[in-house]
């Protein structure tokens, strides 16, 4: 479902799928000037908005202290995960240290993986404002 359009090289998601659905519209609707004018706004302003998300596309930048931070805590909640899990398989003996860290194990790994999830949304620095 995600694989298949990024090896087409169509990334254009709902949008880009409307503006062709239109397109195969408008060929059937040709005789119908009213219509086909209605159409063509329509293409104006969806083809402008795609324009406009693909050039803030192209134009963004990678924020690298996001990016540190990211691999940080990705690299340190999995060698914390590790280590715990490690100190369980050694303490196997004694079912109640086992599934002590076994469960710190599984609470510290959600939430290593909840701060990277949250950190993935802010990758990019935000669009600045054009100055004058």
């Amino acid at each position: 479902m995600v694989i298949g359009p990024l090896l087409r090289g169509d990334n254009h998601g709902r949008l880009g799928k409307s503006i062709a659905t239109r397109a195969d519209i408008r060929q059937k609707l040709e005789e119908n000037s009213e219509a086909v004018s209605h159409l063509d706004a329509l293409f104006v302003n969806e083809t402008q908005f795609l324009k406009d998300r693909e050039a803030r596309h192209l134009t963004r930048k990678i924020n690298g202290g996001n990016v540190a931070a990211l691999i940080l805590v990705a690299v340190a909640g999995g060698g914390i995960v590790y280590g715990l899990v490690s100190v369980a398989i050694a303490s196997i003996g004694k079912p109640v240290l086992f599934w002590l860290f076994m469960v710190v194990a599984g609470l510290v790994g959600l939430f290593a993986i909840a701060l990277t999830s949250f950190d993935l949304g802010t990758l990019y620095e935000p669009p600045r404002e054009k100055s004058r």
